[in-house]
């Protein structure tokens, strides 16, 4: 049986190392991907956005700096190449604090721990401050 990445079947919240990892991937590699991990519809909105918001701010940068070069002086700030470098940026940026917001929601899903008295392995203790 095929898996489906958005089914329901499987909902259990993942393992805390589980999450770290999701929210790594979702910080530093593509946001949205570690929230596809999670099972979250929403990492495709933000793969998405973020994948457009870094082609504008290339496409962006590419035409600015072209015109730059070809005449030899700078093009000035209301040039369209810039605007689309800036607006670019901002997505990406808005794109990527909306998957610092699902990576910590992720990681504070992750169910805790399970300790076993027959593995020998104990809690560490409460600290009463």
């Amino acid at each position: 049986m095929p898996m489906r990445p958005f089914s329901t079947a499987d909902k259990s919240p993942p393992e805390p190392a589980q999450a770290w990892g999701m929210a790594a991937a979702n910080l530093l590699l593509w946001p949205g991907l570690g929230t596809i991990l999670a099972r979250r519809k929403s990492g495709l909105v933000q793969m998405g956005l973020s994948g457009g918001g870094l082609a504008m701010a290339m496409v962006g940068l590419v035409g600015f700096y072209s015109r730059w070069v070809s005449t030899t002086e700078f093009p000035g700030w209301r040039d369209r190449y810039l605007l689309a470098f800036l607006t670019g940026i901002g997505v990406f940026t808005m794109v990527w604090l909306w998957a610092l917001v699902s990576s910590i929601q992720i990681v504070r899903s992750a169910r805790p721990r399970e300790y076993h008295r027959s593995s020998g392995i104990r809690p560490p203790p409460a600290m009463n401050v």
